[in-house]
């Protein structure tokens, strides 16, 4: 006996309308992630990295910054996708330049969540030097390219009025 696999009928809208809803949930949730890490970081204000990367707190603060900032990623993609049509050409330059930042900042963020502890054990007199040459280009680039990503996003989600202004603004707001 064969049976024949016949998939659930499901409009294209229903697909972007359901890919858009899980998209912002992820988008809410990596903000929250972010926002409680950063709270969370206070607490190893005074400590130096060699002596806080080897914390439950420091693993806990670049666990949920690592996180929020892949579920960020995430929710960048139903953003762009809920506003393609209306966004414009600085609307895909703003998500590029956003997608790729924020993938070179993940880079950066994994570094200090699985590599810094473990030079801490290893080498803890690397953890004493100021990054220099190409390493302290990267991370400037890094985060440069993410806010000025994030920047040009929010001006073309404004001009595209598909989501509420305000959202928008906030999210230029979050880089400062």
């Amino acid at each position: 006996m064969k049976v024949a696999f016949r998939p659930i009928p499901i409009s294209r809208s229903m697909a972007t309308s359901n890919l858009i809803r899980w998209n912002g949930l992820a988008s809410v949730v990596g903000g929250v992630l972010l926002i409680i890490s950063d709270f969370l970081e206070l607490l190893l204000v005074g400590y130096d990295l060699g002596e806080a990367s080897t914390t439950r707190t420091y693993a806990v603060v670049t666990g949920l910054t690592l996180l929020g900032t892949v579920l960020l990623l995430v929710g960048l993609i139903g953003l762009y996708v809920g506003q393609l049509e209306n966004a414009g050409l600085l609307g895909l330059v703003g998500f590029l330049v956003t997608f790729v930042g924020n993938v070179l900042v993940a880079g950066a963020v994994w570094e200090a969540t699985f590599v810094v502890p473990w030079l801490a054990g290893e080498a803890p007199e690397l953890l004493d030097e100021v990054p220099t040459g190409l390493l302290a280009l990267g991370f400037i680039s890094s985060y440069t390219l993410a806010g000025l990503g994030v920047i040009l996003f929010g001006v073309a989600t404004i001009r595209a009025r598909v989501f509420p202004t305000a959202a928008a603004i906030l999210l230029i707001i979050g880089v400062v």
